[in-house]
């Protein structure tokens, strides 16, 4: 709504005739004025009240907007929750291996598989099952984090007897809820190094990568001058040295699997009764 312009007087407005008569006009310009100034301000006052209920209008708005959206981040986390919990029962009569090192190449992981299913787990038939690779897009970073924290915990659980199974980013152990926040208190049956590692009156009896005591086990080592992500590390590539096979050599010291270190070592061909004597050096 557009403000009209506020009246004026001009010398040329007065007319001509007394003193009293020109008092007369400019008493009655001036009441004039007085009541289009108050029109003016009245009007001006009303755009104001518009523009204050828009602005309350907008602003009740945005927090609608809010809370829709937070009420949307809820709704997808729970879809997402029920996505996996789907996929998982899905998968329940399927086998699922993880952490099959995929940088072998996918021909050399299917023959590796197929061994373990059949060779050590015995499972007839594996030339007509179907094999699916399931690679860690399929579930939300925060899951693949998460998981992938509480997966020694899963371990050590199951070592002991438990019932431990994911749901999202959290692990199941028999009821109890745990996440990677709790990892630091976790009851001490819990903890995986101990779980791998049984102390005797005369022996330690060790088994799995996760045991300190393992070739397998995962950590920082520093000897020579040079770094290694473990004790198998060390030992394949010195292998590998020395049967003089540098190109082997090159690749267990590029590779941070334990598993696939122990995979190249393997087809290093050494006389076994020089190496049995050099490998225990």
């Amino acid at each position: 709504m557009a403000t009209p312009p506020v009246p004026t007087i001009s010398p040329s407005d007065i007319p001509d005739g007394s003193m009293e008569a020109k008092m007369d006009f400019l008493v009655s310009k001036v009441l004039a004025i007085n009541t289009d100034t108050s029109k003016i301000i009245e009007n001006q006052l009303q755009q104001m009240q518009t523009l204050t209920g828009n602005v309350n209008t907008i602003s009740i708005d945005v927090e609608n907007l809010k809370l829709e959206n937070t009420v949307l981040k809820v709704a997808n986390v729970k879809l997402t929750d029920k996505i996996v919990s789907l996929e998982c029962y899905y998968r329940l009569n399927n086998v699922i291996l993880r952490n099959v090192p995929e940088e072998q190449g996918s021909s050399t992981v299917m023959a590796t598989v197929t061994n373990i299913l059949t060779e050590t787990m015995m499972i007839p038939n594996v030339s007509s099952m179907l094999f699916d690779d399931v690679h860690r897009q399929d579930l939300p970073d925060s899951y693949v984090k998460a998981r992938g924290q509480l997966r020694p915990v899963m371990t050590a659980a199951k070592l002991c007897g438990k019932n431990a199974s994911f749901n999202g980013d959290k692990l199941k152990v028999d009821g109890h809820s745990y996440g990677m926040d709790d990892i630091p208190n976790l009851p001490s049956h819990l903890n995986q190094e101990k779980a791998c590692t049984k102390r005797t009156n005369y022996v330690i009896i060790f088994f799995g990568k996760h045991s300190p005591l393992s070739n397998l086990h995962e950590c920082s080592l520093t000897l020579d001058g040079a770094q290694y992500t473990g004790v198998e590390q060390r030992y394949q590539q010195k292998k590998a040295e020395w049967a003089r096979n540098d190109k082997l050599a090159q690749q267990i010291i590029s590779t941070t699997f334990p598993a696939r270190q122990k995979y190249l070592g393997d087809k290093v061909k050494v006389d076994d009764e020089a190496w049995k004597t050099t490998g225990f050096d």
